[in-house]
Formats: structure tokens, C-alpha cells, sequence
């Protein structure tokens, strides 16, 4: 009886001390972009932007504003919209961490009560993001992507 007791005991302290031990900061990073995507889906401009540093730069020229404008452009005026996220890999370095995903957009129109997307409705984008640490959270500082199948 003590012996189980004892047994019992253990097992408490390791499954805490699992359930306590700090995220790695690649699933920080993985939940963020994660979380961007779910902010996108509602049209939450403000949440998306909430990961995005004011320092941020594309490679088409945008900084944070013109990326804001892009974003609201591009994703924002359709209807609905659906975001699929692929091959997310995030690898952190030091300071930095540097994610590489595939992206799907869709852009729904309603058509008498039905979802429907057309072959000009659907984007698939290969993405390059680099984060970096602001005041204890991660950050997207700059970004590369291209269209493919297009």
C-alpha cells in the first residue's frame, strides 16, 4: 500500500513538472502564425497586425503601412475567405526565428446562399518570414513570398 502510495506520488510530480515546463519557442512561433491565420479568416486586421513589427519590410517594397494596405487590399474585400496553411516550418536562431510555409487563399463569393470559388478565387503563395523578439514577443520584421501555379 505505501508502495503504490509512493508510486503515485512520483508520477504526480513528473506529469506537473511536464505540465509546467515552458513552450519551445519554434510552437511560440508556430501558434502565432497560427493565430494570424484565424485573425485573417474574421477579417481582424488589428489582431493580424498585432504580430507585425512597425520596422517591417517586404521584398515588393511595402513597409508595415504599405503591407497594412496590401493586406486589407488583397484579403479583406472578398466575402469570405479561407485560409489553408501547409509545410509550416519554423526554426529559431538566436535572436531570430525564420519560418517557411506554404499558404491557400480562397475567396468565397455568396451566390444565392452558396460558398463558391473560382479558379481567380484561389492563391497559393510560398512564404519566408523572419521574427524577431520586441519587448518579449515575437514579431514578423520582414517577408518574401511568391505566388505559385499562377
Amino acid at each position: 500500500m505505501r508502495f503504490s502510495l509512493i508510486l503515485v506520488l512520483i508520477a504526480s510530480v513528473f506529469t506537473m513538472a511536464g505540465c509546467s515546463q515552458k513552450l519551445s519557442e519554434d510552437i511560440v512561433v508556430q501558434r502565432i502564425i497560427e493565430r494570424v491565420a484565424s485573425h485573417a479568416k474574421v477579417k481582424d486586421v488589428d489582431g493580424i497586425f498585432s504580430y507585425i513589427s512597425k520596422g517591417f519590410k517586404d521584398d515588393h517594397g511595402n513597409d508595415f503601412e504599405g503591407f497594412r494596405g496590401y493586406v486589407f487590399n488583397e484579403f479583406f474585400l472578398s466575402e469570405d475567405l479561407n485560409i489553408v496553411l501547409r509545410r509550416v516550418n519554423v526554426s529559431v536562431q538566436g535572436v531570430e526565428a525564420i519560418v517557411n510555409l506554404r499558404m491557400l487563399f480562397v475567396k468565397e463569393t455568396d451566390i444565392q446562399g452558396v460558398g463558391v470559388a473560382d479558379a481567380e478565387s484561389v492563391r497559393s503563395l510560398v512564404v519566408s518570414l523572419i521574427f524577431q523578439k520586441e519587448d518579449g514577443q515575437w514579431k514578423a520584421r520582414s517577408a518574401k513570398w511568391k505566388e505559385i501555379g499562377a
